[in-house]
Order: C-alpha cells, then structure tokens, then sequence
C-alpha cells in the first residue's frame, strides 16, 4: 500500500477535537486491516473469474447449460459483493471519515466511482442475456476494462487508509469495524475469509475487536462456505470445464 499523502498535514484536519497523532499507538499494523483485507478478496475474485473466462475463450466453444449457470452463479455473487462493499463504504466508512478528517479533494489516480459502477452494471447486462449458443469473447474482453479500472480505483481508495491511521484510535476504529461486519453480505465476509490466506482475522482481528471464538462456528464458517460453493466451486468448475457437483 503506497501512499503519498502525508497525513499529519493540518490540510486534512478538520476540528480540533480530532488530530492526526493515532498512528503510532495502532498494534494492528495497515497490512491487516479489514479495509485492506476486504479490498485484496475484491482483488482475487476478479482475478479467478478473468482466468475462468480466459480458459473458456481458449476453447472457443458455445456455452454448455451448466457453464451457463455456473458463470452466471459465480458473477452474480461477485456483483452482489461489490454492491454491498460500495454501499458499506459510502454508508458507514465514508462518513466516519469526514467527521474526522477532510479527504483529499482529487485522489492520485482520480478513478470515478460511479464510473466503475456504470462498468460493472453493464457487465451485469452482458452476462444476464447470455445463452448457451453464445461464446464468452465479449465478456472477457468487457471484464479485463472493468478489472483494470477496480484496481486503479482500489488504489486509489487506499491512499486514504493513513489519514484513517492517524485520526482514528484503534478503538474507535474498532467500532466502525464491528458496524461493517454487521451490514456485510455473508458472501462478502465469506470472500474476506476465503482470500485471507494467513488467516489475519481470525488469528488477530477478532481477538483485536474481542469477537468471541464461538462466532467463528456459529457465524463466520457458515459465510466461508458459502462463498466457496456459490463463487470458488463454480470458477474452478469453469477453468476445469467439469460441471459442479
């Protein structure tokens, strides 16, 4: 995570009841945060899905009815991830942080929210009037434009991730955390869990936010499984050209 705001600069205080001096007390370093934890699933679940479509487009063939659901299956699920991420971050993140510090007018790669969205939306078009006598070229070509501009967005994003650092204690963050997880889609917690391949939340964060171990059981596997069967089973069953069981 690069960044080159500087984010003790008095241009993005706000009040005098918060100033950027939090930084050197977080323990939980940028690294493991939820939002970058969050913002690495979206990551990997573009990718898989644009290494599905490349598969299928190397075998230049028609839709099967079963490639047809799995993709539509796999999509949708990312669709609905996004939509909740974005929702969260302009409902809950976003004015957090404006009640404590003034985000940067124009970020350094200026990526247009509503930009990506429109991308996205159109995708979600593409996908929902495909049939089984269509090939998947125009998809991927489609997904490649709208993974390049999630990146660049994401990024973008994350230069903010230090002035959050520096005007947020770890227990007020720790709130606007535990609000997040409450409004999170369960396959979007599910993608969180499944990508977190070092096992951050589990090892620090709920520890961190004092989530008790039950609700890992109770809760949380309940949301990886799901994720696993509603996105992972069906790309790899796309890559694979072998119908989910």
């Amino acid at each position: 995570m690069a960044s080159k705001i500087n984010p003790v600069d008095p241009i993005y205080q706000r009040t005098d009841q918060f100033k950027p001096n939090q930084a050197e007390h977080w323990v939980i370093p940028p690294e493991k945060m939820g939002w970058l934890l969050a913002n690495n699933a979206m990551r990997c679940e573009m990718k898989l899905f644009r290494e599905a479509l490349v598969s299928m487009n190397e075998r230049g063939e028609t839709l099967k009815e079963w490639e047809l659901k799995a993709l539509t299956t796999a999509a949708n699920t990312h669709f609905s991830n996004i939509h909740s991420n974005h929702k969260i971050k302009a409902g809950i993140l976003a004015p957090a942080c404006h009640q404590r510090f003034k985000c940067p007018e124009k970020l350094e790669l200026e990526i247009d929210r509503a930009a990506v969205i429109k991308k996205l939306d159109s995708i979600k078009t593409i996908v929902g009037g495909l049939t089984t006598s269509d090939k998947i070229d125009n998809l991927l070509e489609h997904w490649i434009e709208y993974e390049k501009m999630m990146l660049l967005y994401l990024l973008d994003e994350e230069t903010v991730i230090p002035l959050y650092r520096a005007y947020f204690d770890q227990k007020s963050a720790g709130e606007v955390a535990q609000k997040i997880m409450k409004n999170m889609a369960p396959a979007e917690f599910g993608s969180l869990l499944y990508f977190d391949k070092d096992h951050v939340f589990r090892t620090d964060l709920m520890n961190f936010l004092n989530i008790p171990s039950i609700s890992w059981k109770v809760e949380f596997e309940k949301n990886l499984k799901l994720f696993a069967v509603e996105f992972i089973g069906n790309v790899e069953a796309l890559m694979m050209e072998r119908s989910p069981t």
